[in-house]
């Protein structure tokens, strides 16, 4: 009984959990936390390659759709920095009705190459996700953990 109560607790604030395991399968589906990890790995392996279409397969439908949008994505993809993830972790999930989410602490490497030397620089990033028709996207990029409430 102390345990329905407390995870009501945690799921009645704004849907959302901090994630573990068994968990993680109950709020977004088993396997899913896999499949967005894979996402965003396909993406950053299709940006260093600079396959900029096959990069746009993993961005949400409605960045696809938007020319705007799309433009502001594609010239932050030529921007000619080589992307490694060193840890990519769970730092939100939430669901709301159909709508799932994933939010992963990334930890990034940036690499550029100029003229003669090699520049390299840590930095970390905040990667949301949410699933479309089966398949997770990613949202965007963010500095601070991103509020679900915006």
């Amino acid at each position: 009984m102390y345990i329905w109560i407390f995870l009501y607790e945690l799921w009645d604030r704004k849907n959302e959990v901090f994630p573990s395991g068994w968990f993680t399968n109950a709020i977004v589906g088993e396997g899913s936390e896999e499949a967005a990890r894979a996402s965003v790995q396909g993406y950053f392996d299709a940006v260093n390659n600079k396959d900029y279409d096959k990069a746009f397969t993993y961005v949400m439908n409605r960045v696809r759709a938007n020319p705007v949008e799309k433009q502001k994505w594609l010239i932050a993809m030529q921007q000619g920095t080589k992307v490694d993830m060193v840890t990519l972790d769970v730092a939100r999930l939430s669901r709301s009705g159909s709508l799932k989410r994933i939010v992963f602490e990334a930890d990034l490497q940036t690499t550029k190459v100029g003229e003669g030397m090699v520049e390299a620089k840590p930095m970390k990033r905040y990667i949301s996700l949410i699933e479309e028709n089966g398949a997770w996207h990613i949202e965007g990029f963010y500095k601070h953990l991103p509020d679900d409430d915006n």
